[in-house]
């Protein structure tokens, strides 16, 4: 029984249209972790901003913190869950504390700076790129922390970008 068996199975096999051979991908983004600002404590933050808001950013980077800011102004007011916790008319203040790197041309920066004109006081936290000298920069992520959650070291709220199916805010 076993010979007889085996004679079509070895013969169907070799018939048998191959598969393709299966290539596991990685899907995962394998993107570095984004520059970190130095987490100061909250009394330095509310009590030492002039000092800090002067030098806070390299002067290599104020082109690209200022853009940042314009468009961090324009998602914090954008977004309605911000703006119903904090108010109108919000803007970002002064930069107290920030980090950069480079790759290439492609430029990250990440800011922690005040929010003014709003009902609390709050903290951002901002995250952008320009991707080549001349580019226009992208702000990739925005978070919005009231004092309680700077206090305690809270990451915040994620202030949500309007895109154009991309996934940053273009100046």
């Amino acid at each position: 029984m076993l010979r007889r068996a085996l004679l079509p199975l070895c013969l169907a096999s070799g018939f048998a249209p191959r598969r393709a051979p299966y290539f596991r991908r990685d899907v995962r983004v394998r993107a570095r972790p984004w520059p970190q600002p130095v987490n100061l404590p909250l009394p330095v933050k509310l009590a030492g901003g002039l000092f800090l808001f002067a030098g806070s950013v390299a002067r290599k980077d104020r082109a690209l913190a200022d853009e940042l800011l314009a468009l961090s102004s324009i998602a914090l007011n954008e977004d309605p869950a911000v703006t119903s916790e904090l108010g109108y008319g919000l803007e970002p203040g002064g930069v107290y504390a920030s980090a950069s790197d480079a790759d290439g041309e492609e430029r990250r920066l990440a800011l922690q700076f005040q929010i003014q004109g709003g009902n609390l006081w709050a903290q951002g936290t901002a995250g952008g790129i320009r991707r080549a000298p001349g580019a226009p920069a992208e702000l990739v992520e925005l978070y919005v922390t009231n004092m309680d959650g700077a206090m305690m070291g809270d990451g915040g709220a994620r202030v949500r970008l309007a895109t154009g199916g991309d996934d940053a805010i273009v100046s």
